[in-house]
């Protein structure tokens, strides 16, 4: 089975770039979910980039995730943007079943 991968990449004006790739279902969920809690910490101050690109697969366990972590960043008042490259079709599927704050 493909794994999830997530990277973190520090910006010059204080902000973190994250990546997602590979296999964000719910059995990688714990490698995905590892990444979201540390980027919830107060070490984190500055913007957060989401990016997920490079997806094998993807379930509502990543949405679900997604969610949470785009909801703590914005009680703890982070600005955050999250950019999508995966195909049309599944970009249209998460718009009309509910995600369409998060595409």
């Amino acid at each position: 089975m493909n794994e999830a991968q997530v990277y973190t990449f520090d910006e010059i004006n204080d902000g973190i770039r994250v990546v997602f790739s590979g296999s964000l279902i719910v059995e990688n969920m714990a490698i995905v979910k590892e990444k979201v809690e540390w980027l919830c910490s107060p070490r984190v101050r500055g913007p957060v980039a989401v990016q997920v690109n490079h997806v094998s697969a993807l379930d509502l366990s990543f949405m679900q995730l997604l969610a949470v972590f785009s909801g703590r960043l914005d009680e703890m008042g982070i600005p955050y943007s999250i950019s999508w490259e995966i195909e049309d079709e599944l970009l249209l599927l998460l718009k009309k079943t509910g995600f369409e704050k998060y595409v």
